[in-house]
């Protein structure tokens, strides 16, 4: 059940975020089959999937982003990975978003690596602004695609990842280091251990 709607204007664009009724990462899925638009090979043909096809599934509330259908995995093989939802097999794309939120609320920031390990790619926007995009991937475990950044209390950050064919997955991870060869510092996004929580509606 949707209880609201969440619109926020950065760099003159407005992003409209559907909230679910329980918070965390929104997860919407979206599949291609009756769209029209054939194999989704990058990431602007999954961008036009989201534009113009009804979602699948969603949003929906995660707590963190660890979906896994077929191929290889990630780093969290255990209880937190799970299904996409209303999605599975080939050429689908998913709309990964939420809002930070900071025990110390407004004011407050934290810095980290911010790792995306996706099968096939995805693109990653902070409050709008471009930061990182990756194109048929493969291989998720071996990906160690790392953003060094601040998330201030507030900042809205935007995932999509799409899927062509074979194999699919993705994780939103947090490292201390930024390299997922050392252990006890790699976490996923959005859990306790992240230091980071996301919540579905702005919270400034």
């Amino acid at each position: 059940m949707i209880r609201s709607i969440a619109c926020f204007l950065v760099s003159g664009t407005f992003w409209l975020v559907a909230a679910p009724s329980f918070g965390q990462w929104n997860v919407t899925t979206f599949d291609d089959a009756g769209a029209g638009l054939g194999q989704i090979n990058n990431q602007d043909e999954g961008e036009g999937l989201v534009r113009i096809q009804a979602p699948a599934s969603g949003p929906t509330g995660f707590d963190v982003i660890n979906f896994h259908d077929s191929g290889n995995q990630g780093q969290f093989t255990g209880a937190t990975q799970v299904a996409y939802p209303g999605v599975s097999g080939n050429d689908f794309a998913v709309l990964i978003d939420g809002f930070v939120n900071l025990p110390g609320g407004f004011g407050t920031s934290v810095t980290t690596n911010l790792g995306i390990n996706s099968d096939d790619g995805y693109t990653l926007r902070i409050n709008g602004v471009f930061l990182d995009e990756r194109g048929n991937q493969g291989v998720p475990n071996d990906n160690g695609i790392w953003n060094n950044v601040t998330l201030h209390h507030g900042d809205y950050i935007r995932i999509m990842q799409y899927e062509r064919g074979g194999g699919a997955s993705v994780e939103v991870l947090s490292d201390t280091d930024g390299d997922i060869g050392t252990t006890g510092d790699l976490n996923l996004l959005g859990s306790a251990a992240s230091g980071v929580d996301l919540v579905g509606t702005s919270v400034i």
